[in-house]
Formats: structure tokens, sequence, C-alpha cells
């Protein structure tokens, strides 16, 4: 299945949606601080990576921005 990668600010919410994936057999990794996400895509490939819009220190697309120069094939979902 696919690798996921979730980002959001909330961690209920970053748990919420892992449990919902992992029950469809995907691998997924949860992360709250944006920086921590572009790290580990810098080492890791990722297939999605779903991201909420409001975020800490950075909006979504500023992440998504950054996913993309990291790795254009990675999917998004804001």
């Amino acid at each position: 299945m696919a690798q996921i990668l979730v980002l959001d600010d909330m961690l209920d919410a970053v748990n919420l949606i892992m449990r919902i994936l992992q029950k469809e057999g995907h691998e997924v990794i949860g992360f709250t601080e944006e920086e921590e996400v572009l790290n580990y895509m810098r080492t890791h490939p990722i297939d999605l990576a779903i991201l909420d819009i409001k975020l800490k220190k950075m909006s979504g697309v500023e992440v998504l921005e950054a996913i993309k120069r990291i790795d254009p094939s990675t999917g998004c979902l804001l």
C-alpha cells in the first residue's frame, strides 16, 4: 500500500487520520511540526502528504511548495 504522511497542528486530528488510513493497510506517519515533515521528506519517499491549511509556523500551501521542491512526485491533499 501507500506511504502516507499526515501533518496537522492538532495531534488528535493526526491520530484520527492515521488510524483510518492504517485500517486500510497504508503505512502512515504523523507530524504536528512543519520542520519535522520537511526533514523526514529529505530521507524518506512518500506517496501522499495530507496537510492542514492552517499550521503553527507555515501555511499548508508553504509546506506543499517545500515538499514539491524536495520530491515533485509526491501527491498532496490540503
